[in-house]
């Protein structure tokens, strides 16, 4: 296997940015649509419920 030369190219810090605060809407989404149906928390597994427990409590 051969490594490239080429210099890997520098992505700017907006850029960055911008897909960080999409990353973060898709999780606040994922977790809403989680707290609001426990069925599709459950399927996603033990993990995420116990992950999830504390912020239901909040919510209550």
């Amino acid at each position: 296997m051969t490594v490239p030369s080429e210099t890997p190219a520098e992505i700017p810090e907006d850029l960055v940015r911008q897909r960080l605060a999409q990353g973060e809407q898709l999780r606040d989404f994922t977790v809403r649509v989680w707290l609001e149906n426990p069925h599709l928390a459950r399927q996603a597994g033990p993990g995420i419920i116990a992950w999830l427990w504390p912020k239901a409590l909040e919510g209550e």
